[in-house]
């Protein structure tokens, strides 16, 4: 009798999980949310890479390096001190050091302040090399308990005929956001815009003064 009963609690069981099987059915995936870094500025595109400029001045420029841990897909928050946390399901399209460095290099070209700057290594004959950092990108939890956006780049610029660093730059800002990924975006795409104004400023006095 009793051996019975264990072979019915034990045929209940089975077909009490097939049916919670049934009722929840197939779970399914939170979708990724996927986010990019994109250039805000009104870009010359009539003029691009072949406007005239008042300087004999070439600029080589190097591909953007991430430093890590931000040199991955992956968003960062804080909202501690020394504690650092990725979103789960929100991520960069791209290496972010990339997109950033595609903006700059877009804008520097589209400035026309050098007779010619180029990313291709194959064609830097050329008089300046410079070298972006990206060394923080993430949203941070301030004093105030409110969530900001940081942004902070380094640059430095080399002359490779001498071998020596003619200046280095660094651009440490933040922005406020509204805490949610998205918001993030939109502030740290304006920081870069901000951050490729400055940084075209920077490029004229320092090889002004170097020339």
């Amino acid at each position: 009798m009793i051996k019975r009963i264990n072979q019915l609690v034990l045929v209940l069981g089975i077909f009490s999980l097939i049916g919670c099987g049934s009722i929840l059915g197939p779970q399914q995936q939170t979708p990724v949310s996927q986010y990019e870094i994109t250039n805000l500025k009104q870009v010359n595109t009539i003029n691009h890479g072949t406007c005239e400029s008042t300087t004999s001045i070439a600029l080589f420029i190097s591909g953007t390096r991430g430093v890590p841990p931000y040199d991955s897909y992956k968003m960062y928050y804080t909202t501690d001190k020394y504690k650092i946390n990725s979103y789960g399901y929100n991520q960069w399209v791209s290496n972010p050091a990339d997109m950033i460095g595609g903006v700059l290099a877009t804008n520097i070209i589209s400035d026309c302040s050098f007779r010619n700057s180029v990313t291709a290594i194959s064609t830097a004959n050329t008089r300046y090399r410079l070298v972006p950092f990206l060394d923080i990108i993430r949203n941070e939890t301030g004093a105030d308990g409110k969530m900001n956006a940081r942004l902070a780049m380094s640059l430095l610029l080399i002359d490779p005929g001498q071998n020596y660093t003619v200046g280095a730059m660094r651009f440490d800002q933040t922005l406020p956001t509204d805490g949610t990924p998205a918001g993030f975006v939109d502030s740290i795409n304006k920081l870069v815009s901000q951050f490729s104004t400055q940084s075209i400023e920077w490029l004229k006095d320092n090889t002004e003064t170097a020339k």
